[in-house]
């Protein structure tokens, strides 16, 4: 914290003492005249050029209330965006042109003492020409989120904003411009600009700058326009490199929201005139001074607050449908809080996960989502005086903030801090606590269930719409589970829940409705949705009872068919569920779903990434290897323990319990479940090649680094006709390695690293070690496989035989399973996902798009596959060994199941070592580069 915040931060503090009012407005004024010596005056046509850029940054230097982006929404589109580069379409239910009347404000600027801007969630846009008494909605053009607006002079302004693709996270930039002093607003040459966050101006006071995501066509976070925001370059970070800003804390906002006599959050203020301020925050609000902050007066929004506050665990865990139904059902204001800290993004093409959040959370109508910056896995694991202090008093400081009559809570939540949520709720008045629990129906009692096939009629959605398109943003991977249950933990009148809402019985404010009419839902639409209620089970009988790989996609392209455009895309993902939770599923079924995403929404980025998947498996060394496994007669034979010659293999690996590295006395564990000197004849796995897009060029997607690594993959591999020279990366890779911002990916690619940062190398050894878990054998010591900083790296050695890996976890990170060794000789693939386990990924081809999967639990339970499917028989070993501070694990893969010529020095691998809690899944699709280690073997 600068010298200028701690000033700040100790003068407002005063003001939220209970003191008299004469203290508190001597301090008020106190405060204001101190911001008045640090800002310039108020702009007009002879007004320094830097005037604006001088004002918000100076502002948010002072930690009073940054000018942030936070919760971008998409373009506005009906029925799938075609126009490539641009933000995907919002979903009509969230009846963006009315809901602009309660959208949360993220920033204000003023051009002269009466014409400002404010502009905000669903491309909110709002003038004054009167000095702030009355604001007018403008047609923006955009529905995404508008994060800065920027005076040039009087007549012309620039805004920015963005949003995210759903499945993919790439990031999308809007640039709109005026010309006429914000009376009309035009879009300007924005399709390949990541979204943008701020605006400013250099100091030579004509160009103006604009920062946001790393753009990967541009290898930048800083674009520049010197024609008024018309057309935007690369401005390659003259004035430094800038970080992405921080969201101000709970107490800071407190203290604004005391100040400012106002129940939201403040996001973002400025100064205009010789005294004025002007603040605006969640839910519409604006509020401002006259008087240089001696009084304030809301002109806009008065008495809007939270009528819900909900606080959850994780992104996955929100109770999605709820807050859709609470706020586009029953017109409720909603505010959301997450209970984790803010993690920088690994993948800098992709933004913050907050902000995907802060999205997905506007679409369905709620106010915001803020991070509650308190740490649940530590306080799991401790009770310490000083954490459960600082979580109190963030926990008190979001309440006083919202002031909300009902806090729902999710159950997941430490127990300590459930604690700590109910006192604050009862100190301060709220009227109703309630729990939730997701899950399926009947796995959890409660006062009430909502269910994924709820019907809400005035939005016009199913409830499980809401649910797939927030996880669509936010975790792409999860299964949409089928319930949530809610249960009553307080309630100050002694009411039983009943009917459709948590708010029922309630007191409820106008300030706590949204202003905005819910439209009108047809009877035709009712009936419509009342006919989609049996699309699952059909999608299901389709999977289910298809003989081919191509009825299925037959089938499928007509069910897509006789759905609404709007709906077909969250139908098709939702298949890909369904598919994935098959044990045993063919790898047929993959690529036919993968067919028809990459041919029917060739437009959107996730069809571009169905395309490059589809390659990937077409042609990747390690789907190669699935092609080769047993027919699936064999394998169905072999798990269903049937008589006959499967019976006899299994029987004989029943008593295989010797690895080729010691006596069975060292309880090591073979994985494989069968002899690898029986093996059935190999049947190819038929892979289907679809037609080449003709969708325009999306540079945002062409450049991201997943797609050079995947092309470059290809490249190396031969993929395409003719003879291709692979020793050297592409011109592509080399920019990426040159780029600063894409640290991740750069060290993934980079060759000239070897040894340097998270990368390991791999020698050859001459003698085999001894399988124990104790990791105290010769190889393990060699100083080229030393740890690196404070978390071990994995320890990879190798002979003409096998790959050796050691991987180490810190006790706390791994449960204990109650699994037992001796069922790991009777079954090959255990069910591991009701425990904690490790897993290791290979990727031999390098394309970070396919690899194969090694899980296992520190009883020695296993599981293999590639890319999830089961049919991958590899031969490996493996003994664990935990002690009070490590787990440690010794594995040995069979080198040939993994490659089929001997591995040569100069090879290069990725790997992905981590531990993977107890009911977790991967959030994202595409990967997260900090995850992944580069192996050399030398």
């Amino acid at each position: 914290m600068s010298k200028w915040q701690k000033q700040i931060s100790n003068q407002v503090a005063w003001a939220v003492c209970p003191v008299s009012t004469g203290v508190l407005v001597f301090l008020a004024t106190s405060l204001v005249m101190f911001l008045s010596t640090l800002l310039v005056g108020t702009a007009s046509l002879a007004a320094p050029p830097a005037f604006e850029q001088a004002s918000l940054q100076q502002i948010s230097a002072l930690g009073q209330v940054p000018s942030l982006g936070l919760a971008p929404t998409p373009k506005a589109t009906r029925g799938g965006n075609t126009d490539t580069g641009a933000p995907e379409a919002l979903p009509s239910y969230a009846n963006t042109q009315a809901m602009r009347e309660d959208a949360s404000l993220h920033a204000v600027a003023f051009a002269n003492d009466s014409l400002g801007v404010v502009v905000g969630d669903r491309g909110c846009v709002l003038l004054t020409t009167d000095g702030g008494a009355v604001w007018q909605i403008k047609n923006s053009g955009v529905e995404c989120r508008l994060e800065d607006v920027l005076w040039i002079d009087q007549r012309n302004a620039v805004a920015v904003g963005g949003a995210y693709d759903r499945i993919t996270g790439i990031s999308r930039g809007v640039v709109i411009t005026t010309q006429d002093g914000g009376r009309s607003w035009q879009r300007s040459d924005d399709r390949e600009l990541p979204r943008l966050q701020s605006l400013s101006r250099r100091k030579d006071g004509r160009t103006i700058v604009a920062v946001g995501d790393w753009g990967a066509s541009a290898l930048s976070c800083e674009f520049e326009s010197r024609n008024q925001g018309a057309t935007w370059q690369n401005g390659g970070e003259l004035d430094g490199m800038k970080n992405s800003p921080n969201d101000p804390s709970a107490i800071e906002l407190l203290r604004w929201t005391t100040t400012a006599k106002v129940n939201v959050p403040i996001r973002d203020a400025c100064r205009f005139g010789d005294s004025g301020l002007c603040a605006v925050g969640d839910n519409g609000v604006i509020t401002q001074s006259l008087d240089a902050g001696k009084t304030w007066q809301t002109t806009r929004g008065a008495d809007r607050h939270a009528a819900m506050l909900v606080i959850a665990a994780a992104p996955a865990t929100l109770p999605w449908p709820v807050i859709g139904s609470e706020s586009l059902e029953m017109r409720h204001r909603v505010s959301v809080l997450i209970a984790a800290t803010k993690d920088p993004s690994p993948d800098p093409a992709v933004g913050q996960p907050i902000d995907r959040i802060r999205q997905a959370a506007v679409a369905l109508g709620a106010s915001n989502v803020d991070l509650l910056n308190v740490n649940s896995e530590r306080m799991q694991r401790t009770s310490s005086t000083p954490e459960i202090t600082r979580s109190a008093e963030l926990i008190q400081s979001w309440v006083a903030i919202h002031r909300p009559t009902a806090i729902v809570v999710d159950q997941t939540l430490p127990s300590a801090l459930r604690g700590l949520i109910m006192e604050t709720a009862i100190s301060q008045n709220v009227d109703r606590v309630l729990g939730y629990t997701i899950g399926s129906v009947g796995e959890s009692g409660g006062d009430k269930m909502l269910h994924s096939s709820a019907l809400l009629p005035t939005t016009g959605v199913l409830a499980r719409d809401l649910w797939q398109d927030a996880l669509q943003l936010v975790a792409p991977n999860q299964a949409m589970p089928t319930s949530i249950s809610l249960t009553s933990l307080y309630d100050k009148n002694g009411d039983n829940l009943r009917g459709e809402s948590v708010l029922i019985g309630c007191a409820v404010d106008e300030g706590q409705k949204l202003a905005s009419q819910s439209k009108v839902v047809s009877r035709r639409h009712l009936q419509i949705l009342q006919g989609r209620l049996a699309q699952p089970t059909r999608i299901a009988n389709l999977i289910r009872t298809s003989p081919t790989s191509d009825e299925f996609a037959t089938g499928l392209t007509a069910i897509l068919d006789q759905t609404s455009k709007e709906d077909q895309f969250r139908l098709a993902w939702s298949v890909r569920q369904q598919i994935q939770l098959i044990e045993d599923r063919t790898a047929d079924l993959e690529t036919s779903w993968l067919a028809v995403i990459a041919d029917r929404f060739a437009h959107r980025s996730a069809g571009k990434w169905a395309r490059l998947r589809l390659t990937a498996i077409e042609n990747g060394l390690e789907w190669n290897r699935l092609r080769m496994a047993t027919t699936t007669s064999f394998l169905q034979a072999s798990r269903s323990g049937k008589v006959g010659e499967t019976q006899r293999i299994k029987q004989a690996s029943e008593i295989v319990a010797v690895s080729p590295f010691q006596s069975n006395e060292n309880r090591v564990v073979q994985a494989s479940a069968t002899s690898p000197l029986l093996v059935p004849k190999p049947r190819m796995i038929r892979q289907k090649t679809s037609p080449q897009p003709t969708a325009g060029v999306d540079l945002a997607w062409e450049f991201h680094p997943l797609v050079l690594m995947a092309r470059d993959a290809s490249r190396n591999r031969g993929d395409g006709d003719g003879l291709q020279v692979a020793e050297e990366e592409s011109s592509n890779l080399k920019r990426l390695i040159d780029d600063s911002r894409a640290v991740d990916w750069r060290r993934l690619v980079d060759r000239s690293a070897t040894g340097r940062g998270n990368t390991i190398v791999a020698l050859r050894t001459p003698t085999r070690p001894n399988l124990d878990g104790k990791l105290d054998e010769p190889v393990w010591r060699s100083p080229a496989l030393a740890r690196a900083g404070a978390k071990p790296l994995p320890q990879i050695a190798y002979d003409d035989d096998f790959v050796y890996i050691a991987v180490q976890f810190s006790a706390d990170e791994i449960d204990r399973d109650p699994g037992t060794q001796q069922q790991t000789s009777r079954v090959r693939d255990h069910q591991l996902q009701s425990s904690d386990r490790i897993e290791l990924a290979l990727d031999t081809d390098q394309d970070l798009i396919t690899s194969m999967q090694f899980t296992a639990t520190d009883a020695g339970r296993t599981h293999d596959a590639i890319d999830g499917h089961r049919q991958f028989n590899p031969t490996w070993y493996i003994a664990a060994d935990r002690n009070q501070t490590f787990v440690n694990f010794e594995i040995a893969i069979q080198r040939r199941d993994l490659t089929d010529l001997p591995i040569i020095p100069g090879q290069s691998w990725l790997l992905r070592s981590r531990c993977v809690k107890a009911g977790t899944a991967e959030d994202s699709v595409l990967p997260n580069p900090s995850q992944w280690l580069r192996v050399d073997f030398r």
